[in-house]
């Protein structure tokens, strides 16, 4: 590249101008290694700068096989492409440069469309009687995500068995103790079968269901925890390559520990957490390698367990007011730092809290204007690789768009008016889209992602 500019600057001193033409003036191979932006809205009208070498005056530019409207070829090592609308693009896409000679290069990892809008396509199913909260697992071993729902009233859990087309079978029952609410799924046993365990909040317990791999469980191994336990999380707290169980006690101020032992049961502990404990979430949140938990208190604040490799040092306590429901935990900013969103269900709000990766966060900062929220998820839903955030509110899910800084954008509605419950994040048809499934009604209704 460098020689072709000294060759044009030679020629202009020799008074042959045409020399530094773009047509003429590209001595280097074709090649095409960097575009600004890496990526882009799928409806259209982006203007690229694609950088390179060896690009002629005429060469054309296609985007995931559809021609750029606009190409100024502005120097051999610069084009300037404007694309046209592509709205059924998502992720990244092959990038292909053309010189008039015939001479071609193409590169799929440069360039990225995210979807202009979110939109998800709903399709109910019928559970049990007040379906609470719901889980993912393949529990037919077939490599297709499956349901796993609880259901409040029926003291039972419904597995749906998906097709991998976003299709789900009609509901098979398994009882638990009572008023089941939180789920989990996790080999507990090492079988490489996926089991279940259930926080019954009726009957201040925990149902271990074992997989048999076919779609079924056996009959549920209870284990006594603490007053009213909701919301459970799973996870590796002491690096035994076991999975243990931890679940919120609402009226017992504490969180209960249920460590697996050598024999596939579990080792009851319990740590004190805030007032009113209704949900918990497991995390790194200061960068030590060992899971630290962070407990929902309904009493107005959000407590901190830092995990020591075995178990968990007492509570720090972070402010957050407005009757806090639920919390999702991902890298809002991409500091590579854990954040924690909370949703507020008494004031109508989110709470952002931005981890600074040392076991502390940042004042919180208030999102207005969703109603009455309950439950969260974090992922990616339109593709522009910010984490948006999904609310189950009174009038159904709403999908917040991530800014990458740390906030959200303006929230909009991606399913029916209906209360909504428990919400999880998952697969489910196949397109490499991340969809959502909610406990809502009589049943669960599965969103496929559909953004464009």
């Amino acid at each position: 590249m460098k020689r072709a500019w000294l060759y044009c600057t030679l020629m202009l001193c020799l008074g042959t101008q045409s020399q530094c033409d773009p047509s003429t003036a590209a001595m280097d191979p074709l090649d095409l290694n960097a575009i600004v932006p890496a990526k882009g809205p799928s409806d259209g009208n982006i203007t690229l700068d694609l950088e390179g070498q060896g690009f002629v005056a005429g060469a054309t530019v296609t985007v995931d096989g559809k021609p750029a409207t606009s190409v100024i070829v502005a120097a051999p090592n610069r084009i300037t492409a404007t694309l046209p609308p592509h709205l059924m693009a998502l992720g990244q896409v092959p990038v292909v440069v053309k010189n008039p000679d015939g001479q071609q290069v193409s590169r799929g990892d440069l360039f990225a469309y995210y979807a202009s809008r979110i939109r998800f396509d709903g399709i109910p199913y019928l559970a049990g009687t007040y379906p609470f909260a719901v889980a993912i697992g393949d529990f037919n071993n077939d490599q297709k995500p499956d349901l796993a729902v609880t259901n409040y009233m029926s003291n039972s859990v419904s597995i749906l068995l998906g097709s991998g087309l976003g299709i789900f079978g009609a509901a098979t029952s398994f009882p638990v103790g009572t008023q089941p609410q939180g789920i989990v799924v996790g080999d507990f046993n090492q079988d490489q079968k996926l089991d279940l365990a259930v926080a019954n909040y009726g009957s201040n317990n925990v149902s271990v269901l074992l997989g048999n791999g076919m779609g079924g469980f056996g009959t549920a191994t209870d284990y006594l925890v603490g007053t009213n336990p909701m919301e459970a999380a799973v996870g590796d707290i002491d690096n035994d390559q076991k999975l243990d169980i931890i679940v919120a006690n609402a009226n017992s101020a504490n969180v209960t520990v249920l460590r697996a032992n050598a024999t596939s049961g579990f080792v009851v502990t319990n740590y004190p957490a805030g007032s009113g404990p209704v949900g918990v979430r497991l995390g790194d949140f200061n960068g030590d390698q060992k899971p630290d938990l962070i407990v929902t208190n309904s009493s107005g604040d959000i407590s901190l367990l830092l995990g020591n490799g075995g178990g968990f040092r007492a509570p720090t306590s972070y402010a957050i007011g407005g009757n806090p429901q639920s919390t999702a935990v991902g890298d809002l900013n991409g500091d590579q730092k854990l954040d924690v969103v909370v949703a507020n269900g008494n004031s109508n709000s989110l709470s952002v809290m931005l981890g600074d990766g040392m076991g502390g966060f940042l004042a919180p900062t208030t999102i207005p204007s969703v109603s009455l929220p309950t439950k969260l998820a974090l992922a990616d839903f339109n593709g522009d690789q910010k984490l948006d955030l999904a609310v189950s509110t009174s009038g159904g899910v709403r999908v917040l768009p991530g800014n990458g800084l740390g906030s959200f954008d303006q929230a909009s509605s991606v399913s029916a008016s209906s209360v909504a419950g428990g919400l999880a994040v998952g697969e489910f048809d196949g397109n490499q889209r991340p969809d959502l499934v909610v406990a809502a009604g009589s049943g669960v209704t599965v969103l496929t992602n559909s953004s464009q």
